[in-house]
């Protein structure tokens, strides 16, 4: 084993002065911290005509701080800023490649040792002890190798799953056009005519459980379906108490607060699946209620899911911290309304489609399970 400090040069990053950052190009590449990287090279947006820490071609770039651990290579020699700090591989020590893997498998460590009350962070110090095994660098090389091939099918089989994303919305397109280029010229209607956005019940934090029934909260709400990472539970007998707000396998539900992921561009609507029952409706999250005579939910969920609907919602829920949108807002808003024998083959061509998707992601699900298996082997 050998610490960090040991197989690399640490370069703890330091802001400049704020007056010295400029858009226009001028100085060097000023890159503040993990929302200035991109997949491996991090993207230019502000530079500075006096930088302070200074990262230099081939560095790794690594966040230490909100959030730890994430890492980018520096194409460019550039200023770096406290939320940074650069490596530089002693290279007859240790191969570049391997030390860039080698890291990614002690982030959770990383993290469990950061400090501070509003965003976590490390110091030097903390970086610096890291141990890590040190192989050959025969030995290494051939590791790196291991779980570079390991990342690009990864990364393939997420790219399989946007290309899929990406046909469903095409073929909405080609069916069905939009609001804004009406090509079939079908009727065009609001929301409200064929559904109500019905909202939560506003449970008491004092009834929260450990265990019990779910209650979908804002936080659960992502890009497409439901996340349980974060759960408050509220006792078995509401589900009849509140029989109402009980959700059911094919619901979609909608955030209205913080209703956007920015970093997605994408709207917080989930269809809820067979796994998320039983659950409640909590406050400020609501559940579109559809004339299934008139309105397929499959269909709506990809109105939402349009860029022309996240604008809509964007504009009208505003730019404040906690951007709200109400019911009133979502059921005026227009839809194209094609007849329901087209709406229910399209959503055929979906189910298809996400029968493909459930095989790739099962096929992710195992090369991620095997990738840490593999870290767990070569770094612990």
């Amino acid at each position: 084993m050998a610490r960090l400090d040991e197989i690399c040069l640490l370069n703890m990053g330091q802001s400049p002065d704020s007056s010295t950052y400029n858009e226009d190009g001028e100085g060097m590449p000023f890159f503040q911290g993990n929302a200035d990287f991109g997949e491996i090279n991090p993207k230019i947006r502000v530079w500075c005509t006096e930088p302070t820490k200074i990262a230099n071609v081939g560095d790794i770039l690594i966040s230490v701080r909100a959030p730890i651990g994430a890492l980018n290579i520096a194409n460019t020699k550039c200023c770096i800023g406290r939320g940074l700090a650069a490596l530089t591989v002693k290279e007859d020590l240790c191969a570049k490649e391997y030390l860039w893997h080698a890291i990614k498998s002690k982030v959770d460590e990383l993290n469990s040792k950061g400090t501070g009350s509003t965003f976590k962070a490390i110091n030097k110090n903390i970086l610096a002890e890291t141990n890590l095994p040190l192989y050959s660098l025969k030995e290494q090389k051939e590791i790196a190798n291991i779980f570079d091939k390991m990342d690009e099918l990864i990364s393939c089989r997420k790219e399989q799953l946007e290309k899929l994303d990406e046909l469903v919305k095409a073929r909405f397109v080609e069916m069905f056009g939009t609001f804004k280029n009406n090509h079939q010229r079908y009727p065009v209607v609001k929301i409200g005519e064929c559904a109500k956005l019905q909202g939560g019940f506003a449970f008491k934090s004092s009834d929260y459980l450990t265990n019990g029934i779910r209650l979908v909260q804002i936080s659960n709400v992502n890009k497409d379906t439901l996340d349980w990472d974060s759960i408050n539970c509220v006792p078995q007998i509401f589900l009849q108490k509140y029989k109402d707000f009980e959700l059911h396998v094919g619901d979609l539900v909608l955030a209205m607060t913080r209703p956007v992921i920015k970093s997605l561009d994408a709207v917080k609507i989930a269809t809820v699946s067979e796994a998320d029952v039983p659950s409640l409706l909590n406050q400020r999250v609501g559940r579109f209620v559809i004339d299934r005579t008139m309105l397929n939910s499959v269909y709506l969920m990809l109105c939402c899911q349009m860029a022309e609907f996240r604008e809509y919602v964007e504009a009208m829920s505003g730019n404040s911290l906690q951007p709200n949108i109400s019911s009133k807002q979502v059921e005026d808003y227009c839809i194209v309304l094609p007849p329901i024998e087209l709406q229910n083959q399209f959503a055929a061509f979906v189910e298809q489609t996400e029968k493909t998707k459930a095989e790739v992601q099962k096929s992710l699900d195992e090369l991620e399970i095997l990738k840490k298996s593999l870290m767990q082997k070569y770094f612990e």
